[in-house]
């Protein structure tokens, strides 16, 4: 379903952002006059302007008002920006000309949805300020062009706004904006995908905060730190971040955004299969949005709630929520919100088993989604129809959204990798390339030696001539030494790129071919001899699907990253291992040492699957009670992994292996590890692995 995406939504940062945008715009205001000390009210700065004096106190209550008023009326926010503008250009007060322009800008966001006319207001308040050397004038314009810029999905031209929007606060030595900067900018590599350096920003936003003990600061960094994790599928670590923020939102005024991180926490649960967990947190988001009458974010969070409800099989409840979601979603003609509820209806109605309602539902969803250039979207409504004609037995339609759903896929991973394969072809070679090169240059060599020879022999015969052909001779094969020298150069370039990208290749084969390979194998052979009668093979299938589709967001994890925190590694594990906490053997696995060490994509993927093969051992052999397996990074230079369980044991011989213990033998010989196994029969087994990581 589409609960994932509540943090992506309109509410989603664009309205918490706006609003953090407004509230520069009036410190802004503030500095430039100390007016706003005694006046801070509505009906204040009306009686001010009722005065009638044309000057720049007017216009600092012209634009306070407008800000005041963005949210409530449309038409004053409008009217008192347009009026403090012409006149601060009548009197020629250039900073209530800047912020004039900023609050256009965001009446142009907020009301009209037009980026492009908010857009142009922003330029020419920053060109003014710029001109003018309006550092901390020209820094608020910055805020609200970045946010612009972000919602254009234009993020690089927005980075590099907050870089500069960094730069000028930190001249200022201003750290109450430099903590909001910092902030922006985690954001911003958060879009970019680049979440090793959000998160950087996002700490060191959250330290100035705590050390200016800002709530409200300090809140919103811990909610964007754990939407970074939320992106990256670390959703335990998302989940104890938003919570952390809760308690400083809780202190603070901006509902929307304490609204808005309920939502997000009942979304993590969500991702995280509690769904009862999930449902009073996104309850508590929508009585906020509610009262503030969201439209956008009431339609989202009820179909957040009918996710949740559909998997409890709660489905009246949920065709409620998604029912009501639709018509709210129609009334602001928002596409995918309505495409999201009639597929969530569709669920509802399947587990309802009324398959007619169903299959409209899912087809309405279908030509909404098809409207809109969404890619994550169409691929959940390609999923959960191809789902829906598989239950149903009617196999030939499933299989063409199975496969529209594959296409897809395959094209977006494709599009990922292709930048990281085309740098590696200029940098690596293969094995045999290199052979080739040793040769080439031992040859060189040779031919060298044998000029040299020839060379005596001329000098030798004679000394006019003789020296004039030789130092022709002389520079022809420098020139020529020098293109092979070139030419091998480019060789071996191109042909350390081959071996890295076959490298790549066979690494990504091995994950498939390891982990989702058998598991769906199995999932077809018990869809082609299910009995609809036969209840435990029912759930057999449906665990392993379940157990496939979290195997298969490991494998996409480890692809997707170069190089993982140890600690991460382990908190990753302790996820894969959830489903099986409830059987036995107990398993606990613990980190120890330099957890922000990090690790190669080479030796964590490694790690990962050796731990796995080791579980899995443990659970079909070994009768265990308890598992434990503690990853040690005490010495920085090598990773040592203990794995010892309390089982029945078996006799070890190193010529008779197992298959999973030949696989943990390869995997450990892949990274240049070595090894050992202990086992007594009614003793348990305990497994050393040692790795080198520098």
């Amino acid at each position: 379903m589409f609960f994932r995406t509540y943090t992506l939504h309109l509410a989603k940062y664009l309205k918490i952002e706006i609003s953090e945008m407004k509230k520069w715009i009036l410190l802004v205001v503030v500095l430039c006059s100390n007016f706003f000390a005694k006046a801070d009210g509505v009906d204040s700065l009306l009686a001010v302007l009722a005065k009638g004096k044309a000057d720049t106190t007017a216009v600092n209550c012209l634009n306070k008002l407008s800000y005041m008023q963005a949210g409530k009326d449309s038409a004053q926010t409008l009217l008192n920006a347009t009026k403090a503008y012409h006149l601060a250009v009548k009197i020629s007060f250039t900073k209530g000309i800047c912020e004039a322009l900023y609050n256009l800008a965001s009446f142009e966001e907020d009301y009209k949805y037009d980026f492009k006319a908010a857009e142009k207001y922003y330029l020419k308040g920053i060109e003014l300020a710029q001109k003018s050397n309006l550092l901390f004038v020209e820094g608020a314009g910055m805020l609200g062009y970045s946010y612009n810029l972000k919602n254009q999905n234009r993020h690089k031209e927005s980075l590099i706004i907050n870089k500069k929007m960094v730069a000028i606060f930190t001249k200022l030595n201003d750290t109450a904006k430099l903590t909001k900067a910092y902030n922006k900018l985690g954001n911003n590599y958060k879009n970019l995908n680049q979440p090793e350096r959000a998160i950087e920003a996002l700490l060191t936003s959250l330290d100035l905060a705590k050390k200016l003990k800002d709530t409200s600061d300090i809140g919103s960094a811990y909610v964007n730190i754990g939407v970074v994790y939320d992106g990256s599928g670390d959703y335990d670590q998302a989940l104890k971040n938003y919570i952390s923020a809760i308690e400083y939102l809780k202190a603070g005024s901006n509902t929307n955004f304490l609204a808005i991180t309920y939502g997000n926490i009942g979304a993590a649960y969500i991702s995280l299969y509690e769904y009862a967990k999930a449902i009073p947190y996104l309850q508590k988001a929508l009585n906020i949005h509610e009262a503030h009458k969201e439209i956008a974010d009431i339609a989202f969070v009820l179909n957040n709630l009918s996710t949740a409800n559909n998997y409890l099989q709660n489905y009246a409840e949920a065709i409620k929520s998604s029912t009501r979601s639709v018509a709210l979603a129609k009334s602001i003609n928002d596409i995918e919100l309505i495409a999201h509820g009639y597929l969530s209806l569709g669920v509802s109605y399947q587990g309802l088993k009324k398959a007619s309602l169903a299959k409209l539902n899912f087809a309405m969803a279908e030509k909404m989604i098809d409207s809109v250039n969404n890619t994550s979207y169409t691929m959940q409504v390609y999923a959960k129809i191809a789902d829906f004609y598989a239950v149903n037995k009617n196999y030939e339609p499933a299989f063409n959204y199975y496969h529209k759903l594959i296409m897809m896929r395959d094209t977006i991973f494709n599009t990922e990798k292709h930048l990281q394969i085309a740098t590696l072809q200029t940098k690596y070679e293969t094995v045999e390339k290199e052979k080739a090169l040793a040769k080439s240059q031992s040859d060189i060599l040779q031919k060298v030696v044998q000029i040299q020879q020839k060379n005596n022999l001329l000098i030798a015969s004679g000394l006019g001539i003789l020296v004039i052909a030789l130092a022709g001779f002389l520079f022809w094969r420098s020139a020529e030494l020098r293109r092979l020298k070139e030419k091998i150069e480019k060789e071996k370039i191109a042909s350390e790129a081959q071996d890295k990208m076959h490298e790549e290749k066979m690494r990504i084969s091995r994950e498939l071919h390891d982990s989702i390979g058998a598991q769906l194998t199995f999932i077809n052979s018990s869809l082609e001899h299910l009995s609809p009668n036969n209840a435990q093979e029912i759930a057999d299938t449906k665990t392993m699907t379940m157990n496939t589709i979290r195997e298969l967001r490991s494998i996409v994890w480890l692809i997707n990253k170069e190089e993982f925190f140890v600690d991460e590694l382990a908190g990753k594990l302790r996820d894969l291992m959830k489903p099986l906490q409830n059987y036995k053997p107990k398993i606990d696995i613990i980190s120890k040492g330099k957890e922000n060490l990090k690790l190669n994509a080479n030796i964590a993927s490694n790690l990962f699957r050796i731990i796995q093969e080791a579980t899995n051992n443990t659970i079909k052999y070994a009768q265990a009670n308890s598992l434990n397996i503690l990853i040690d990074t005490s010495d920085v230079s090598t990773l040592v992994l203990h794995i010892q369980d309390d089982g029945i044991g078996f006799v070890h011989n190193d010529n008779n292996m197992s298959f999973g213990l030949k696989n943990i033998a390869s995997r450990v010989a892949n990274v240049g590890g070595q090894y050992s196994i202990k086992s007594k029969v009614g003793s348990g087994t305990r497994i050393e692995i040692s790795i080198p990581i520098v």
